[in-house]
């Protein structure tokens, strides 16, 4: 269940904690996780919570992969398209799991990084469908290379997602549509087109 589910994993967890009369339950954390403890604290659910900041818990392989992610996404810097389209394989390899670090990337400070992010995301298929949040606000960003490959990207991920469709996608989508067709109205020809 925590692997689709991870804040109803939460909630249980400490459902189920509160039926055992546990003091503590221990669960990995997010800033979202953090976020509806303040709110289950606010409201009397739990006594108080505690963010442990301990890296041990992160095995050896788990770091070795985020490692490898990051290193392919600086690679999307490059001005080399071969490099680019190098690395754009290495991430499908990867798989799911470069999705996070990829849209965090479509929030740098580069150009042709947040760009090149953009496209990356339809090629590791369907599960890219997390991105669409991240894509819709990258069709306001002010360099129009960054909003033609969100465009672009977005379509692909839509067609991904309704061949594979399940109701958070199908509510993903829908919440993508009225931002595409927004871009008809784009100063890019290019943006426009896609």
């Amino acid at each position: 269940m925590s692997l689709n589910d991870p804040i109803g994993d939460m909630i249980a967890r400490i459902k189920n904690s509160q039926l055992r009369n546990h003091k503590k339950v221990e669960l990995p954390s997010s800033k979202f996780k953090i976020k509806i403890a303040d709110v289950l604290k606010s409201e009397g659910y739990i006594i108080d919570y505690k963010v442990s900041n301990d890296s041990k818990k992160t095995s050896p392989d788990k770091k070795r992969k985020i490692k490898q992610i990051q290193t392919q996404v600086k690679r999307l810097d490059s001005i080399d398209p071969d490099e680019v389209n190098n690395a754009i394989q290495e991430l499908r390899q990867i798989g799911t799991s470069a999705v996070p670090i990829l849209i965090e990337a479509l929030e740098h400070d580069s150009v042709q990084l947040r760009s090149n992010s953009a496209r990356a995301l339809p090629v590791l298929g369907a599960s890219s469908y997390q991105a669409i949040p991240a894509l819709v606000q990258a069709l306001s960003d002010k360099q129009a290379s960054v909003r033609e490959q969100a465009a672009f990207s977005l379509g692909l991920i839509g067609a991904l997602t309704n061949i594979q469709s399940s109701n958070t996608n199908d509510t993903l989508v829908k919440q993508m549509l009225p931002a595409l067709v927004i871009t008809l109205d784009d100063e890019s020809i290019g943006v426009r087109s896609n």
